[in-house]
């Protein structure tokens, strides 16, 4: 297929594409696991194409991942570097001439997963599923030398969930997982990601709904500002909010 060359031939790559993974997803002749096996053969176009603000379509991916967390500790293992600079076991390593293709593709699901895994077959997050969830993908991180890159991985995910139902951002379940986890780095990587997110000016707009105009870049990037004052971690005391110590997720295997 010859690649687009312009705005109309972009416009109608995008509606070809959104229109197959829609019947992709309708399929009942496929799968879960092939579907999100589809998805992630072209989840540099999909996340590029719709953005990460609108309806995902990666749905099939994040289901996937929820079930299988060992699949999102191997997307750590393509997309990132181990911290001592050793081998990974084979069945962590993409083919060596695929080896950047694979990364890419990798880093742009991590980056691209809206859903958190916690609702299981329902409608509603659960504690418990997401502890279990994240658990086991950092006991496997752990294993490969990838802790730190998927404490930083796990908060941005995390970022993507909704406010409680006492209006507090993140909601409950969320909120215990981190208190249950006490990671320093995922922690500091949740109100980063939600900000990076949301826009500075969506975040100066809850800010002002919230009675705390005006909204300062320092405000900014203190996580636990008083629009969250209602839940703070038990270990904030310890732990310094400027953006020095926010770690970088930028080690990455094709870099």
């Amino acid at each position: 297929m010859r690649p687009a060359t312009g705005a109309g031939e972009s416009a109608v790559s995008a509606r070809w594409l959104q229109k197959a993974f829609e019947v992709i997803d309708a399929s009942t002749s496929l799968g879960l696991e092939q579907k999100a096996g589809l998805e992630f053969a072209y989840v540099d176009a999909l996340a590029s194409l719709f953005g990460r603000e609108k309806k995902s379509h990666l749905s099939n991916l994040e289901k996937y991942v929820e079930r299988q967390p060992d699949f999102y500790v191997q997307a750590l293992a393509w997309a990132y570097r181990r911290k001592d600079g050793k081998e990974d076991p084979p069945e962590f390593k993409a083919p060596p001439e695929r080896k950047t293709a694979v990364a890419e593709r990798a880093y742009k699901m991590l980056e691209g997963l809206s859903r958190l895994p916690g609702y299981g077959e329902g409608a509603e997050l659960r504690h418990e599923l997401i502890l279990d969830w994240v658990q086991k993908v950092r006991a496997l991180a752990a294993e490969i030398d990838r802790l730190d890159v998927a404490d930083i991985c796990i908060g941005k995910l995390l970022s993507r969930a909704p406010e409680g139902a006492d209006g507090v951002w993140p909601c409950e379940p969320v909120r215990q997982v981190m208190e249950d986890i006490q990671s320093r780095k995922m922690l500091m990587a949740l109100p980063s990601a939600g900000l990076t997110r949301a826009g500075w000016s969506r975040a100066r707009a809850v800010a002002a709904r919230n009675g705390i105009w005006p909204l300062t870049i320092a405000r900014l990037q203190r996580p636990w500002s008083s629009r969250t004052h209602s839940w703070r971690p038990r270990s904030l005391g310890t732990w310094r909010s400027s953006t020095s110590e926010w770690p970088s997720t930028r080690t990455r295997a094709n870099a």
